[in-house]
């Protein structure tokens, strides 16, 4: 099954990394390849976000 992985960049490693900075080269390819099954075959990686946060509109 060919497989396409998103993450929401912003809030993936904005919370990730506020407590764990050393995972700040996280291979996300290869920690999904190790949580799905291995009919899955990731055919691609894309890490989405927005320019602006939703959350920090108008606050700046």
């Amino acid at each position: 099954m060919q497989t396409i992985l998103y993450v929401d960049g912003f809030n993936f490693y904005f919370r990730l990394l506020v407590a764990r900075p050393s995972l700040k080269w996280l291979n996300i390819k290869m920690l999904a390849e190790t949580l799905l099954r291995p009919e899955n075959k990731i055919i691609a990686a894309r890490s989405i976000t927005v320019s602006e946060p939703y959350c920090l509109r108008g606050r700046l």
